[in-house]
């Protein structure tokens, strides 16, 4: 797999690093060898809101990130007086004033095999197969994978709050009938594969949609070769 380099400072330091909700060290992190991908990446500290963000790492590249961390709250050293006298109001008052936290998101992370399918998330067109979709809001989403040529993949993915959700699908080809009769009786070869040598009558068989080169060939008569959707 493509290698790359992740480097990241924090102010202050000391601070726990996750990718993909598993934690790689404390800041200042440098040179740490990693994958190359899309990563959910979260920064955590006591006393400091939390930080989330969705980080690429291109193969071979050394990235660096920095980040600064905000304190929850100020903390008033002993024996200093607050300006403002607390009062029972006051408490109540800051008792009522909601907690503010960083966004929580996820990712999912599509492929398929064939790749190159065309992936809509909750109906909507989002690119094609493989492909990692980033900072998407917690809970269910449908995901539908089309390609020609093959039956359309359905499923549904739940997304976590910094977690990257994995979708592998295997496309099913769809299939059609063929019947090649030759006279007089002779070989049929089809993409290259002998089919029957000596066919009398109708030759039936199922091939994946698609265009198909079918050969017949009768001693003393030649061979006659067609390309066939």
């Amino acid at each position: 797999m493509p290698q790359a380099s992740l480097s990241i400072d924090t102010n202050p330091d000391h601070a726990t690093v996750f990718l993909n909700a598993d934690s790689i060290g404390v800041t200042p992190l440098h040179n740490h060898r990693i994958q190359a991908g899309t990563f959910l990446l979260r920064i955590q500290k006591r006393g400091y809101v939390a930080i989330d963000s969705t980080v690429v790492i291109a193969p071979g590249k050394s990235d660096t990130f920095s980040f600064s961390l905000k304190p929850v709250a100020q903390d008033v050293p002993a024996g200093i007086p607050t300006k403002t006298p607390i009062t029972e109001e006051s408490r109540k008052r800051e008792e009522k004033k909601p907690v503010v936290e960083a966004p929580r998101v996820g990712a999912i992370q599509i492929s398929s095999d064939p790749t190159g399918a065309a992936i809509f998330l909750n109906g909507q067109s989002r690119g094609i197969t493989p492909l990692t979709l980033p900072d998407l809001a917690l809970g269910d989403y449908e995901v539908v994978l089309k390609k020609e040529g093959h039956k359309d993949y359905s499923t549904t993915a739940t997304v976590a709050a910094s977690e990257v959700k994995k979708v592998n699908a295997t496309l099913t080809a769809l299939k059609g009938t063929l019947r090649v009769l030759i006279k007089p009786a002779g070989s049929i070869t089809i993409d290259g594969v002998l089919q029957k040598s000596n066919a009398t009558d109708w030759y039936d068989t199922l091939l994946a949609v698609g265009t198909h080169r079918v050969k017949m060939e009768s001693a003393g008569f030649g061979f006659f070769v067609l390309r066939k959707n």
